[in-house]
């Protein structure tokens, strides 16, 4: 006697297998052998570009998350520019130093929460996140340019896309 096999789940929950989505699998192979040409063989200028123009896309979203409200074009701009240098200070370290960068984030942030139109409650709140988002991903993103620079550098950079 054989029993069919049932189950009490109905069709809808069935897992199907998912085919990949054209719309990030084309963009893809397209983006991977550009990206390994413009790190393997580009000078170091187009890589700081590439993670320069990363790195403000980043900031631009983290801004537009913070100020939803009222956008702040001039605090957007202050953290972008001061984002910029910190990078070019990474990637030219005889140009002006990192820390020096640091130093004229915190006063230029501090000093444009004084000429700013919002309420102190928020003006705190506002200087923290300028800062906070230029260090933070002006640093993490920075560190790509160090390690670009290291020996086999080229290779550990392949290495973090990778397995990120």
């Amino acid at each position: 006697m054989g029993f069919a096999h049932t189950t009490n789940e109905p069709e809808a929950a069935r897992v199907m297998p998912r085919r990949p989505d054209s719309r990030r699998v084309y963009p893809a192979l397209v983006f991977i052998p550009l990206f390994y040409l413009l790190v393997r063989y580009f000078p170091t200028s187009a890589f700081f570009a590439l993670v320069t123009a990363a790195a403000l896309f980043a900031l631009l979203e983290l801004y537009r998350l913070h100020f939803r409200d009222e956008p702040n074009r001039i605090a957007t701009g202050l953290g972008l520019g001061l984002t910029g240098l910190l990078l070019a200070s990474l990637q030219w370290p005889t140009l002006v130093s990192e820390r020096t960068v640091v130093l004229l984030t915190v006063i230029a942030v501090l000093l444009s929460r004084l000429l700013a139109t919002r309420e102190m409650k928020h003006g705190l709140v506002d200087a923290a996140v300028l800062v906070f988002g230029v260090l933070y991903i002006g640093l993490a993103m920075g560190h790509l340019l160090l390690t670009r620079a290291l020996a086999g550098g080229e290779f550990l950079i392949f290495f973090l896309v990778v397995v990120t």
